[in-house]
């Protein structure tokens, strides 16, 4: 079990203000098709999207039905994930892909470079994640802001390392090589 780590993804929206940050991720939101995941979501849901009204709540009964185990091929944990958002803001279809899209069902965190920190340490602190697949909100500035800004709060809180000396991120992590090490 030790040699299992938990690597999350987490999206990150910065600003200098948490209000600033919203207005970066409403913004960037507001460039994708109100239909983008689309077909990905009916997938998740098990039913044909065209025959359910895109603006009301979803029907309970669709939310309720589980997924068919002949023909499910995804993560049912993602697909309990989508169903629980849906149900606990009553939503319709359309605002379920504008609440999913561009996250894939990651954590997103949406703030100042203080409140992404003090997210990070907290689920760190907490043995929740081992490390993070980090997902800036957009390249380069979204990796250039969390460089410049949360990278030296997370050192100056002993999170991020200044150096490394391990060649590899196994290492890094104090995993065993393993099978491809041995295979080459």
């Amino acid at each position: 079990p030790d040699q299992v780590k938990i690597l999350p993804g987490l999206i990150t929206v910065i600003g200098s203000t948490e209000r600033e940050a919203v207005e970066r991720h409403e913004a960037l939101r507001a460039q994708v098709p109100a239909d983008f995941g689309a077909e990905r979501l009916s997938a998740t849901l098990g039913v044909d999207l065209a025959t359910v009204d895109w603006d009301a709540p979803i029907p309970e009964e669709i939310l309720a039905a589980p997924a068919d185990p002949d023909s499910y091929k995804g993560s049912l944990g993602f697909r309990e994930s989508v169903i629980g958002l849906a149900r606990e803001g009553n939503l319709s279809i359309r605002r379920l892909l504008r609440q999913l899209n561009g996250s894939g069902g990651h954590r997103a965190v949406i703030g100042t470079p203080e409140q992404v920190a003090d997210t990070i340490e907290e689920w760190f602190r907490a043995g929740a994640a081992d490390g993070f697949n980090l997902m800036p909100d957009a390249f380069p500035s979204g990796l250039e802001t969390f460089v410049d800004h949360v990278v030296p709060i997370l050192r100056a809180r002993g999170l991020f390392r200044h150096e490394y000396t391990e060649k590899t991120l196994r290492a890094r992590f104090g995993v065993h090589p393993g099978i491809g090490a041995a295979v080459g």
